[in-house]
């Protein structure tokens, strides 16, 4: 089943154009490539390793958000996002797995 994600463009929908433009959703890159993590645990993990200080309430809130990206995000899902500035909404379709991209 097609399902319908909102993804937001980071801090003040900084990476809004660079959704548009290269018709890409992106999640933050501190973490590392998750390619190779089997599971919303090891996500967590990573989380904590790279991030000792943060309380385990919010580990646990940025575990779950990029989990759902991970794992549940699916090809022919459909994403939308939020350009607050131009006001106006990207709605677009999944068309690839998860690729790992540290450019950002």
């Amino acid at each position: 089943m097609e399902k319908m994600w909102m993804v937001r463009a980071g801090e003040s929908a900084f990476l809004i154009d660079r959704f548009k433009n290269e018709n890409i959703i992106v999640v933050g890159t501190e973490i590392g490539d998750l390619s190779n993590v089997k599971s919303p645990e090891e996500i967590k993990l990573k989380i904590q390793n790279k991030f000792p200080d943060k309380k385990p309430g919010q580990i646990a809130i940025w575990a779950s958000q990029i989990s759902k990206f991970r794992f549940d995000f699916q090809k022919n899902d459909h994403v939308i996002s939020y350009d607050p500035q131009n006001r106006f909404y990207l709605v677009g379709k999944i068309l690839s797995d998860y690729v790992f991209d540290d450019t950002f």
